[in-house]
């Protein structure tokens, strides 16, 4: 019976030293967690950024392997005031290039193109090709990593068709072959929207919306007046007072062409762009998941792999040199969480930077107006200060 009762003293003696750990763990861990980074953190962040920097208005949206962790929205909507929300849709530059892109790519996976195929066989209605190189076309793929040999400094979206015949004219690069230098030009974005009437015959608007936008629920639209939801939009806030009032697009509606006509309608894939900060972040998450949300598969993962690899890699490629850009999307380099993948945009005082890290699992939309941002290595300072401090949600530290 002693010998009994000592046993059981003993694994009493080992249960509590069990709970003693076990409780020391738990508490550990609690003490870790309080200590680690968190939305409040980043909050605190993002109002002293904007503050700083004197926005007028924006919105910052951060998820981690696909889960929204953090929200900020910053300033009135519209000049009579309003509140932003993620899914207020801001237009958003050169991040309309971006999406654009995806929806091309879209026409990629059903085989109505070629990457490396001369884009004359497309755009057979537009000569395009470079007067100095008249032997070496001009291609898709090019046009997408924004090594065509089209001018950077070049103040246009749609072109003069008659002009562009001219073998003097000023649209092209004359030291540099296509695919053999990287200039980032708009004309190449203006050709993402060519191309994409061209090959599904309906309008840049309602092909993106069909193939793009209405799957992945995105509130978005190449005119204000297009968007699905008009309830919550934010004017475009400039520099010393200027803005744009999206109402004031909605009523010049009638200079948008809502037809099918490559040669006229161009423009509007590079910069015209309204859509939603969780519309943006959708479609991160979509191409961080090669290409999939949800049950919806907007690309073959072999796309996305495609439009993330570094160009002059590919077997056959009809681009040899390097460039910032894969397939419609800028790669950042030398990140602490490895690489970026997205777009931003910029004019006036309007900013807006749409990323994800495959290595991390983050995506990352920044969005101001009234902003007089700086630029360090082409991108807004601000978006890199955002990129590095977001990467925090992820750090063993």
């Amino acid at each position: 019976m002693r010998e009994q009762m000592c046993i059981r003293s003993d694994i009493r003696r080992i249960f509590r030293a069990i709970a003693f750990c076990l409780t020391a763990v738990i508490l550990c861990f609690t003490a870790s967690s309080a200590l680690a980074y968190d939305e409040n953190d980043f909050l605190e962040f993002a109002q002293k950024q904007y503050r700083t920097g004197r926005v007028k208005s924006g919105l910052v949206l951060v998820s981690l392997n696909g889960e929204r962790v953090a929200t900020f929205a910053y300033g009135p909507r519209t000049e009579l005031g309003g509140e932003i929300t993620a899914d207020t849709a801001f237009r958003v530059a050169s991040v309309t290039k971006f999406v654009t892109a995806i929806g091309l790519m879209t026409l990629y996976d059903q085989g109505k193109f070629e990457l490396d195929a001369d884009i004359r066989e497309t755009l057979p209605m537009m000569p395009l090709v470079n007067p100095a190189y008249p032997d070496v076309p001009i291609t898709a793929r090019q046009l997408l990593s924004h090594t065509s040999s089209f001018k950077g400094d070049a103040n246009y979206t749609t072109p003069t068709w008659e002009l562009i015949k001219n073998p003097n004219n000023d649209y092209y690069e004359r030291k540099f072959a296509p695919g053999t230098h990287y200039q980032y030009s708009n004309m190449n974005g203006a050709m993402f929207g060519s191309m994409i009437e061209a090959l599904s015959g309906k309008s840049l608007n309602t092909y993106v919306r069909e193939s793009v936008f209405d799957p992945l629920g995105i509130n978005a639209a190449y005119h204000p007046y297009l968007l699905p939801d008009q309830s919550n939009v934010a004017d475009t806030f400039g520099l010393k007072g200027m803005q744009v009032l999206y109402m004031a697009e909605v009523r010049r509606f009638e200079n948008y062409h809502d037809t099918c006509n490559p040669r006229a309608n161009c423009g509007y894939s590079v910069g015209r762009m309204y859509i939603s900060g969780s519309g943006l972040e959708r479609l991160l998450i979509t191409l961080m998941n090669g290409g999939s949300y949800g049950d919806v598969q907007l690309l073959r993962p072999e796309t996305v792999a495609m439009m993330e690899a570094e160009q002059e890699t590919v077997p056959g490629s009809s681009v040899s040199c390097t460039s910032r850009y894969g397939l419609g999307m800028e790669h950042l380099h030398d990140m602490p969480g490895g690489i970026w993948y997205g777009h931003q945009g910029r004019v006036g005082g309007l900013t807006c930077d749409a990323y994800y890290q495959k290595d991390t699992g983050l995506t990352l939309v920044v969005i101001t107006t009234g902003y007089k941002y700086g630029v360090k290595d082409s991108m807004v300072t601000l978006a890199l200060r955002f990129m590095t401090e977001v990467e925090k949600f992820v750090s063993e530290d």
